[in-house]
């Protein structure tokens, strides 16, 4: 079983054919799927070389661009990338979500957002008792467990 790589180094792989296989994501399609860059070679070592050339081609940090944005204009982004895939009555639901996510973290950078800060803003909505307020703490603990995956906290 091979070892976790950290953030921002990629899918190292082995293929069936026996050439290595390095993955990146550098950003998102117009359609909402990942665009991925993909680097071959015979060797594992090969490999690595032709990703740490690539790395050097590129300004500083700008495969993880997207932390430089402002939590409200990511989410802008985010839903008009994703609405033309889902239903009317969908995506009320998430306009009316990301208003609340955007009241609280609009003015933070994606790299200032913690998980703390997610666990105390699902944790206001909980102690809350109006029944309006399930329907938001549901989909941003959905988001949350979204961004921990992808790790972008």
């Amino acid at each position: 079983m091979g070892k976790r790589r950290a953030n921002g180094e990629g899918t190292l792989r082995q293929r069936k054919d026996g050439r290595w296989e390095s993955v990146f994501m550098i950003g998102w399609k117009d359609n909402g799927r990942p665009l991925c860059k993909c680097f071959y070679g015979k060797t594992q070592a090969e490999v690595k070389q032709k990703v740490q050339a690539w790395k050097k081609t590129l300004p500083n940090n700008s495969i993880h661009a997207y932390r430089d944005y402002l939590f409200s204009e990511w989410a802008d982004m985010w839903f008009e990338i994703h609405k033309n895939n889902i239903s009317a009555t969908t995506q009320e639901g998430y306009r009316y979500t990301l208003r609340t996510l955007k009241e609280h973290f609009g003015h933070k950078k994606l790299s200032e957002i913690k998980a703390y800060d997610i666990e105390v803003f699902c944790g206001n909505f909980v102690r809350k008792d109006e029944p309006t307020q399930h329907l938001p703490n549901t989909k941003v603990c959905s988001t949350k467990s979204c961004t921990k995956r992808k790790q972008m906290i």
